[in-house]
């Protein structure tokens, strides 16, 4: 979570009460108006934290077919975990 801003940190919060599969409606709701930039500033931390330019820490939905917003996030069950231990939620 270094380097994180404030609405990072709490749409990853949004996956640890609500994940692992999360509706992107509940990212909106606490203020993250942007959810592409979103998405892209998670992908680009996991990428320069993990070291591997391939590395995603969530699937989303084509957004081609569902609008922003509409759709669905999800993590691993590994990383569900993980954030809910971060957040200090089991």
């Amino acid at each position: 979570m270094a380097g994180c801003s404030d609405k990072t940190i709490a749409g990853l919060k949004v996956f640890a009460e609500h994940g692992p599969i999360i509706q992107a409606k509940l990212l909106t709701a606490i203020g993250i108006e942007k959810i592409g930039h979103f998405q892209g500033r998670v992908t680009q931390r996991t990428r320069t934290v993990t070291g591997d330019e391939n590395a995603f820490l969530f699937a989303w939905d084509n957004w081609e077919e569902v609008g922003e917003g509409e759709g669905q996030y999800a993590v691993t069950p590994t990383t569900f975990r993980s954030l809910r231990i971060y957040f200090e939620l089991d």
